[in-house]
Parts: C-alpha cells; structure tokens; sequence
C-alpha cells in the first residue's frame, strides 16, 4: 500500500513537493532549537546548571533583566510614633491643644548590605492654651531608627538619598494633662550604587586599514554630596517680649547657572504670634530671601533641600529680631561624555614596507604599551612577551618591539 501511495506522489509532481516541504517543516521544528536557541537565558549564554538571573523569565518584548540594565532602586519606608508626653514642670499646665507640628530631621543614613538604616529627630511643636486662659508653645525632640528591607545587596559604595514626611499627626490630651501623639512618617528613599563603565577608547590593526566609527556616552555623575548651614534674619513690627509661637517656613531654592558658578536663591517666610505690651496677641510674618554663590561648572547641577532648623527670637524697641538655622542638603550632579568606539571596519591588507625593520629599539618614555605598539604596527602581547613585562614598563626602560 505504501509503494503504491509513493508511485502515485512520484508521479503528481505537484503532491510530492508539498510532501517534500511538509517534511523539511517537521524537522525544522525539531533541529533549528537544538542550533538556535530560543529560550533568552540560552541566548545570553547563560551555562547549564549555575543560578539563572530569575529576571531573564518572562520578559516582556524589548525588555531588559537586571543583569543588562542596572537598576536604581526607589522605595518608601512607613513608620508610626506612638508617643506618651508629659509636660514639664517648668511649662504651665495644658487646657486645650491648638496645633502640632512636626517636623522630621534625618540625621544619618546608611546602606548595610540589603538594608538601609537612618536615623533621625522629629522636631514636635505644640502650640497650646494653658488652664489661665494663655498660648504657650512647648518644642520637644522625638528621636526615631528605622531598617527598610532593599531589594538586593549593594557594595560599600552605594549611597541613599532619604526624604521623610509626614503623613498624619493627631494629639489628644487626657484629663491628667498628658498628651498621647501618634504620628505616621512616610521616608522615601533612592539608592545609588557605584558602577564601574567599560567602554573602548581606540583600536587598530597591524597590517589592515581600520575605519573606526565613534560616539559619545552621556553618563550622569555625582560630583559632591554635603550639608551646609545657612542664617536667616528678619526684622518684624512688633513689640513686646511675649513671642508663643514662630516659625520659620522655608521653600526650594531657584537656581540659576552662569560662567563664574551657580548662583542659588532660598526663599522663606517667618511668622510670629506674640503678646503685646498690652496683653493683646499680635501675629507678624515676613519674607526673607537668601542667596549662595557656589563655584562649579555651568553644565553642574546642584540640587539643594532646606530645613527648618531652630528659630530664635530676640526683642528690641518697637521691633522683634527673628534667627533660624536652616540646614540645606547638596548634592551636585553633572552629564558626563566620554568617547567610545562603537564600529571598526577592516579595509584592505597594508602594503608592507621593505626598509622597515622587524625589530625596533625604543625608548618607553611616558607611553603606554599600546600607543608604542599601535605607532610600531606590532601588539601589546608581543612587546610584553618580548620583555618579559607583565604591566606598564618604567620610562626609561629600553624596550625590544617586534614588528608584525
């Protein structure tokens, strides 16, 4: 029956080529994975049987694993204080809460591995009505350590720029005065980690014409990271020594860029509640302005992040002198190009040169191996081998450099 089936295809030719490409198609299927892997762990070499990056599964079109693409992890650490406060002696007697403020100071960050520990001080101002019918303002600090879990294991060089906020702050004052806060805090933070970049500079061939094609990778750079502490003042219209709440309330800085550096402008506002001579509350608030010339490049970018620090009040004659510290965090960033070689293009073979010598005698003087080598048309390894070099030779060695 089979013999008869393949008479009949024989002779159709039209049957017997459609069979013929339905075989090809059916041991294709089976031979093409075996040469051309499909799998994209298989694809990126990955060697049978050591752990496989588990980003390679299931990845998206176009998409990168973590082994291609280094990543800058970003995340958020949530954290309540749940606090009992009890007034001091030397503070009158509370009757009523009027407001709180909080205003968290992060004093240390580091990266552990996969953790990242910060500590810090929330700064709680209450401003508050005592039993005889006064505003009084208490200020205590509420120190605070917190461990967020990362995503994965950096080296001692990676660093973390840490925000924190305040997400809710409720205060209740039971009937024995004492003042129960819960205050949730939301720290967002961003990790960077050093990365060692390999790029090719030049190449060359002894006896070929090489065509070198060339662009320039932009890579960010972080030039600085600092703290500096800057002086507010302000001269308000008041008058009295009975100040119960001031505050100073900063805002993100204007930045301007020119040749001699970068200039940058701190806007803020003070406001004072104070008693007058009096007795009669009296409220005040004025602006202030700051400026901070900084020396760096023009194509330099600095991003600075004001606090509010302690505030200090001072009366005068018909006026009320106000002082805050205000720290600023720096950090100064720049876009960095550096030349790489991206194509090389091999023409044709060189024509040798009959009065050229197949050795040279030279001097190394502050060349490298390879400018020697590329000007002499030979190759580091043969001129390290020649040598017996196993790095860069002294400047005033005497080098034997085979040309190829």
């Amino acid at each position: 029956m089979y013999a008869k089936i393949a008479v009949r295809l024989w002779k159709n030719k039209v049957a017997f080529t459609a069979f013929f490409v339905i075989i090809l198609i059916v041991l294709g299927a089976f031979l093409l994975p075996a040469l051309w892997p499909y799998r994209y762990d298989q694809m990126l070499g990955n060697t049978p049987g050591k752990p496989m990056d588990p980003s390679f599964n299931d990845l998206p079109p176009f998409g990168y694993s973590a082994t291609e693409y280094k990543k800058i992890e970003a995340g958020e650490k949530v954290f309540l204080l749940d606090e009992e406060l009890t007034f001091p002696d030397s503070e009158p007697a509370p009757d009523r809460i009027i407001y709180c403020r909080m205003e968290p100071q992060i004093m240390d960050v580091r990266v552990l591995g996969d953790k990242l520990a910060f500590r810090g001080n929330g700064n709680l101002h209450i401003l508050y009505r005592s039993e005889e019918g006064r505003l009084h303002s208490w200020d205590v600090p509420l120190g605070f350590s917190q461990i967020a879990q990362l995503d994965r294991e950096y080296g001692v060089d990676a660093q973390a720029d840490l925000a924190v906020s305040v997400t809710n702050l409720e205060g209740e004052l039971d009937e024995e005065g004492h003042l129960r806060l819960k205050c949730s805090l939301a720290a967002q933070y961003r990790i960077t980690d050093r990365q060692m970049i390999t790029v090719v500079e030049d190449a060359y061939a002894p006896d070929r014409e090489v065509t070198l094609h060339r662009e320039m990778l932009e890579l960010p750079v972080v030039l600085e990271t600092r703290r500096e502490n800057l002086q507010a003042e302000q001269n308000l219209p008041l008058e009295g020594d009975g100040a119960v709440d001031v505050s100073f309330l900063p805002d993100l800085p204007r930045q301007r860029s020119g040749e001699q550096g970068v200039e940058l402008e701190y806007p803020g506002q003070f406001q004072v509640l104070a008693y007058g001579p009096d007795g009669r509350l009296q409220s005040a608030n004025a602006r202030w302005e700051g400026r901070q010339r900084i020396r760096a490049h023009e194509d330099s970018h600095i991003q600075a992040v004001p606090f509010a620090g302690e505030v200090q009040v001072l009366p005068g004659s018909g006026r009320m002198q106000v002082k805050a510290d205000v720290p600023v965090d720096m950090t100064t960033t720049v876009r960095q190009q550096i030349p790489m070689v991206t194509g090389v293009e091999l023409g044709g073979k060189k024509s040798p040169d009959p009065d050229r010598p197949g050795l040279i005698l030279r001097r190394a003087g502050d060349n490298r191996l390879w400018d020697l080598a590329k000007a002499s048309g030979s190759t580091v390894e043969a001129i390290r081998r020649a040598n017996g070099l196993q790095g860069e030779p002294e400047p005033n060695r005497m080098l034997l450099i085979p040309v190829l």
